[in-house]
Formats: C-alpha cells, structure tokens, sequence
C-alpha cells in the first residue's frame, strides 16, 4: 500500500518539503498549511496527477508555479498557497485545471496580469487573488463565469 493522504497543518514544522513526497503516485491529499516550511515547493508534486487537494498556506515557501508542470494536475479540486512568497504570474494553465474549484493564493508576491481564462473555468468558485502584486485592468469577463462565487 501506498500513502495517500498527508494531514501535517497547524505544526511547528519547519525546513523545505521533502522532494520525495512528489514521488507518492497515489497521494490525494497533501495538507501542510500553517506550518514554518521553507524554501521552494519540489516541482514533482506538481506532476502527481491523482493530487486533489494541495494545501500549502500560511508558511514561508518562495519559487513559483511552473506552467508546464502543472498541466498534470488534472484532478486537482483545492489549491491554497495563500500567506508565502511565491512569485511569478498567474499561469494561464489554470484554465486547464478542469475540476479546479478553490484557489487561494492571496498574500504573496504574484506579478502580472490576471488571464482572462480564468474567467472561463467551468468549475472554479473562489479565486482569492489579493494581497499580491498584479497588474493591467480587471479582464472585461469578469463577470461572465456562471459559477464562480469569491473573487
């Protein structure tokens, strides 16, 4: 049997997430949220195409999201990266992410503009995007989504 849910939130833990936990094929959930994490997340957690929920919040995690290995989080339903230092853009990718409901990414050092394909997601219900560094104009399909609740 293989690990399938990690529940490690609201520790004292602290230094960078293990690169060998992107190496768990069958994880599903991945919860270290309020925790003292450092360093960047391993970029093979962004290729576990079972992963579901990542909840990595409220530490003190830097890097950014690499577009092209988040294509293979097909399954994901709940990403929280709120209170960090993560940086970079909001990659169009996201519109992707099929099943994608939450996204809190609020509190961090995000640049750029917000993509108009976020709008477009069939399934996403609550962006939180604030407390950031983005830039440009509100996209004109903002208010388009039929499902989205949370801006």
């Amino acid at each position: 049997k293989e690990l399938t849910t990690i529940h490690m939130h609201h520790n004292y833990l602290s230094g960078a997430i293990p690169r060998s936990i992107g190496k768990m094929k069958n994880l599903d959930q991945l919860s270290l949220f309020a925790n003292y994490l450092s360093g960047t997340v391993p970029r093979n957690i962004f290729s576990l195409e079972s992963l579901r929920g990542l909840w990595i919040g409220d530490n003190f995690l830097t890097g950014y999201f690499e577009p092209s290995s988040m294509k293979q989080l097909s399954n994901l339903v709940w990403l929280e990266a709120y209170d960090n230092y993560i940086t970079g853009t909001l990659p169009p990718i996201f519109s992707e992410l099929k099943f994608l409901r939450v996204a809190l990414l609020n509190n961090n050092l995000i640049n750029g503009h917000i993509p108009a394909l976020v709008f477009k997601m069939s399934s996403l219900q609550s962006l939180s995007i604030g407390d950031n560094l983005l830039t440009g104009s509100i996209p004109s399909v903002v208010g388009d989504s039929m499902v989205l609740e949370k801006l």
